[in-house]
């Protein structure tokens, strides 16, 4: 089961163990919250042991029965950065977890105190606590089911609270997205959106399948027309600090397919195995608005969810369609399987059309191409806007979601022009992850329209293979990552500087 992480101020009375944050090739703090005793234990145990306290190494040793001490590797100090701080707290979370610790003391060196550090610190420990073991029948109870992390510093706690907070909203994007697609299906995540906006304070709204064709959102619609539960764009809206809610927001808009079989271009078996994870895009942009909301951020923001379950019956759209889409371009389909863009597509029109957006960053995961790129240290970053690709790199930097900016030139929209409408959704393996990107092109200029489409402060993040992990890490476990969330969160925390 999930762990509930909570940093708290020190009490008198003794913890379970205390946390020792320790730097490499340098000597140890003599840490005046040992006695005597367990001092001189860890001096001489450090002289018989080889562990070298590397960044992202960690390791529990018991110099008495009665006080484990948990080692926290932050590597060398020349080099400390927000990632060691990240990562140290999440080993403190899974020693502790293992250990079955409900209580410690985190002993804080000087150099590690600071807001920024106290901030990666906090997202780690949170991240760390999530399990995606909801589905499994229990073996037996865990030892605790909640951690609290108890420091000296006043000011550090304040910051390090703010950290774990962001993260908390990013495990509950991560939940979801690991939901299995026969429970997270459309129906099911708009109302997991109705719950998280009561419960945080945002405004609302869902378009439902039959007003989506009203509309003309014939992309979206389209997608999901055979799946199990209807699809639907679902409108999330952080209005920010009072007074700015007639300021023009940052849009946030995100692909959520929750399930993909690719349609009549029908996967393999092996292609379908991990494809509950094609909302992961979407979840990230449900995570971002519920940090804004929690951490009550002064900038307005608005999220866009594009909801569809991509399968195959006699209702399915097919190759060889013309669909016309919400800014009223015609489709030719060439390719079932390239869907993510067909339902970004009306969301990006309905978000220029609707909210003049200060800037418009969409994520999705959206194309295998950007993986045989980039692989899983990045995602893909287009982008227009020489301020916004400042913005975004030194979010993703500061969030360690890290983006790599790919072109995105006239050319590559000239590879979508179709014989028999004005673009296709799919022209082969060329330029691949480039041709999502130019395809969306067309639906960001002036009220969604395919002209003056740089004018726009527009970024699409393909996130393709940094939404999940295959391999456990440090921070997360087998399964989504909320890729983006941090980075986001960051992003309208400081768009103001």
């Amino acid at each position: 089961m999930p762990l509930s992480v909570t940093f708290d101020s020190a009490r008198r009375t003794k913890p379970d163990a205390l946390a020792l944050p320790l730097f490499d090739d340098q000597p140890w703090p003599t840490f005046s919250a040992l006695s005597a005793k367990d001092r001189a234990w860890l001096a001489d145990w450090r002289r018989t042991k080889t562990f070298r306290p590397d960044r992202g190494q960690a390791l529990l040793v018991h110099p008495t029965p009665k006080l484990p001490l948990l080692l926290l590797g932050l590597g060398a100090p020349k080099l400390l950065d927000a990632q060691a701080a990240r990562l140290a707290g999440a080993n403190l979370t899974r020693l502790a977890q293992r250990a079955g610790l409900s209580r410690v003391e985190l002993v804080l060196p000087p150099q590690l105190n600071t807001p920024t550090l106290a901030h990666a610190f906090g997202q780690g420990a949170v991240l760390a606590g999530l399990r995606f073991d909801e589905f499994k029948s229990p073996s037996e109870p865990p030892a605790s089911s909640r951690l609290r992390i108890e420091v000296h510093q006043s000011k550090w706690l304040a910051a390090v609270k703010q950290g774990a907070l962001v993260s908390t909203s990013a495990n509950l994007a991560r939940r979801l997205a690991a939901t299995p697609p026969n429970i997270a299906h459309p129906r099911a995540i708009a109302d997991a959106c109705r719950k998280m906006a009561r419960e945080v304070g945002l405004r609302i709204k869902v378009i439902t399948a039959p007003q989506l064709r009203r509309l003309g959102m014939n992309g979206l619609w389209s997608v999901g027309r055979a799946g199990s539960r209807e699809p639907c764009l679902i409108v999330l809206e952080h209005r920010g600090k009072p007074g700015k809610s007639q300021t023009a927001p940052v849009v946030l808009v995100g692909k959520a397919v929750t399930y993909d079989t690719g349609g009549y271009s029908l996967k393999t078996a092996e292609g379908q195995r991990g494809m509950k994870y094609d909302k992961c895009g979407g979840m990230a942009v449900l995570g971002a608005l519920h940090a804004a909301a929690t951490l009550k951020i002064p900038t307005p923001v608005v999220g866009l969810i594009a909801v569809a379950e991509n399968m195959v019956d006699r209702r399915a759209y097919r190759v060889d369609d013309i669909l016309t889409l919400y800014n009223g371009l015609k489709v030719e389909i060439t390719n079932t399987d390239a869907e993510g863009r067909l339902i970004l597509a009306d969301a990006l029109t309905y978000a220029c059309r609707t909210y003049k957006p200060a800037a418009l960053i969409d994520l999705a995961t959206l194309t295998g191409g950007v993986g045989v790129a980039l692989g899983q240290a990045c995602a893909g970053l287009f982008v227009t806007d020489p301020k916004l690709r400042q913005k975004l790199l030194d979010a993703g930097n500061a969030a360690h979601e890290r983006l790599w900016e790919l072109p995105l030139w006239p050319e590559h929209r000239e590879l979508l022009r179709s014989d028999h409408a004005d673009l296709v959704n799919s022209a082969g393996r060329l330029a691949h992850p480039i041709q999502g990107a130019a395809f969306l092109s067309h639906f960001v200029g002036k009220n969604g329209s395919p002209e003056a489409w740089q004018d726009r402060s527009w970024a699409h993040l393909d996130i393709a293979y940094v939404a999940a992990v295959d391999k456990p890490t440090p921070l997360f476990d087998v399964g989504p990552t909320a890729f983006g969330v941090r980075l986001l969160t960051h992003l309208v925390q400081h768009w103001h500087g």
